[in-house]
């Protein structure tokens, strides 16, 4: 047989142990995913090298085996205000935290400890590969004219694949609405409103993968929030950016940085995106659309009480 390689699917459940496999299901746990990819066997190699009395390989060793996924996921919210959007159980596996108001809102923020894993089934045209202990990295981007989306690496403990018959997921509704004016209505940096055209956003999770005696498993261990605005170049006037990214005598201007996209809130498809506390760094100019534009790249910074660089609110 051959293998339709537009037939793949994915589950995803949060672990209530690391690495152990929490069982999902095609009814409760399927992901609406985009240009799903994976390396289903990898791992650091160590050669044997030993001495004969030829040229040429000896065998190598795969000394730490797993797997890894990267998919694209629309960011939307559930349609239910205080019911977690279908990508939930995946951000809490890229080190945030979830916070649930009930009938109000859920709200997503980094943790710097007591980190969650998942487990997942992927399933490519009935093949199916189970990937236990999955700690991953996001990155966030609301493009003009795009859906928003985010971006999902994960690495996970390797599984041999076994045949199984392809799902028939119940996935959860979703209404993705693209990046314009209409629907893209706070846009915010530095507490001046910009002619956006796109921001992203990276917390750069250090995933470390451990395979030492009596541990297996993929660890973060840091990150590093940082991400890139670029909008329409305001007049000096309305506006200085160039003070606003001077830090060569020695000071630092610090700032929020705010985006909501979508309807009002009630319905729990409003996003609200924040940065509260941003340096902007070096900048670049470019065209488009023959106007000029702003290209600034910034770090997210916490204050003292950390954990607070960043928040995704659905409302």
């Amino acid at each position: 047989m051959s293998f339709n390689e537009r037939n793949k699917l994915l589950l995803a459940k949060i672990e209530s142990s690391y690495g152990v496999d929490p069982t999902p299901t095609e009814a409760d746990n399927a992901i609406l995913t985009k240009g799903i990819t994976r390396r289903p066997y990898g791992g650091d190699q160590i050669s044997r090298d030993l001495d004969r009395q030829r040229m040429g390989n000896d065998h190598q060793i795969v000394v730490g085996e797993q797997a890894e996924v990267t998919f694209d996921v629309e960011l939307a919210g559930s349609g239910t205000a205080g019911t977690a959007p279908q990508f939930g159980e995946l951000l809490r596996a890229c080190g945030f935290g979830q916070t649930i108001v009930v009938d109000t809102s859920v709200t997503y923020a980094h943790v710097s400890s007591s980190f969650e894993s998942c487990t997942f089934y992927f399933n490519y045209d009935g093949e199916m590969q189970k990937v236990t202990g999955c700690r991953g990295t996001v990155t966030m981007n609301l493009s003009r004219g795009q859906f928003p989306m985010l971006s999902f690496r994960f690495v996970g403990i390797y599984q041999k694949p076994t045949a199984v018959a392809m799902y028939d997921p119940t996935f959860r509704a979703i209404t993705p609405s693209p990046v314009n004016d209409t629907n893209t209505t706070t846009h915010s940096v530095h507490s001046q409103s910009v002619v956006l055209s796109q921001f992203t956003y990276n917390p750069s999770i250090d995933l470390v993968y451990r395979n030492l005696p009596g541990y297996t498993g993929i660890d973060i261990v840091d990150r590093a929030p940082s991400g890139n605005v670029r909008f329409e170049a305001p007049a000096l006037a309305t506006k200085d950016f160039f003070a606003a990214v001077e830090s060569h005598a020695g000071s630092v201007v610090e700032g929020a940085i705010s985006v909501v996209h979508g309807p009002a809130a009630g319905d729990g498809n409003n996003i609200a995106i924040s940065v509260p506390q941003s340096q902007l760094l070096p900048m670049d100019e470019a065209g488009e659309d023959k106007k000029r534009m702003f290209d600034i790249p910034y770090i997210a910074l916490p204050t003292d009480a950390g954990n607070d660089e960043f928040s995704l609110a659905f409302t």
